[in-house]
């Protein structure tokens, strides 16, 4: 089955709170990173957001960013 995705109509304003990578080593020897915002929401709640490595870049701890609904990636307000 396949949906819109959640990107389709998540939608979110916050601060970025950090930024955090992950690396991985497969079990046939090859390796991947996966790359968080940790966003602080208007209501005190930070959750991570996980992202691209091209979005990851783009924002640095307390930036203020927006997710609408039917965009892919966040903005800087």
């Amino acid at each position: 089955m396949f949906g819109f995705g959640k990107w389709k109509t998540e939608a979110w304003q916050g601060v970025v709170a950090d930024k955090t990578k992950i690396d991985t080593s497969t079990s046939d020897g090859g390796d991947y990173t996966t790359y968080y915002l940790h966003v602080q929401m208007p209501t005190g709640n930070v959750e991570r957001k996980k992202c691209s490595y091209k979005v990851w870049k783009q924002f640095e701890a307390g930036d203020a960013i927006e997710k609408r609904a039917g965009e892919k990636h966040p903005v800087k307000l």
